[in-house]
């Protein structure tokens, strides 16, 4: 069950990784979850720093419904992203990154590379 095994160690392997990431995104002067992290830097490589919701759940992992209800409490309490309606289909909303969610991303990044640094070698496995 080689393939088996191999799973589960990366299961723990990404679960650790995970939690370090959480711990340093927490620690930070303007906390953020990591699902937040992701929705900042998923509009950072978008076109136009915008997408859909139903894009961004995907990339983020949760559903529409989940998504909707984390940008909610996060667009009221941060500003770093703002939510505006499809001009040709009003029942599209996209979400944007605003200038401040950049500035917060930069910030973000620089607070978790000492954690991707320490699981480079987890991490470069993966590419394989």
């Amino acid at each position: 069950m080689a393939n088996l095994t191999d799973w589960l160690y990366f299961r723990c392997r990404h679960e650790k990784i995970k939690k370090a990431l959480e711990k340093a995104l927490f620690e930070c002067e303007h906390s953020v979850s990591l699902n937040e992290f992701y929705t900042l830097y998923f509009l950072s490589q978008s076109e136009d720093k915008a997408l859909a919701i139903q894009d961004l759940a995907h990339k983020v992992g949760l559903s529409p419904s989940a998504t909707s209800r984390m940008l909610q409490q996060f667009e009221h309490s941060c500003g770093v992203i703002m939510r505006t309606t499809c001009r040709t289909d009003r029942r599209s909303t996209f979400i944007h990154l605003t200038p401040l969610g950049t500035e917060r991303l930069a910030f973000f990044l620089k607070a978790i590379k000492p954690v991707l640094e320490q699981y480079d070698a987890d991490l470069t496995a993966l590419r394989k």
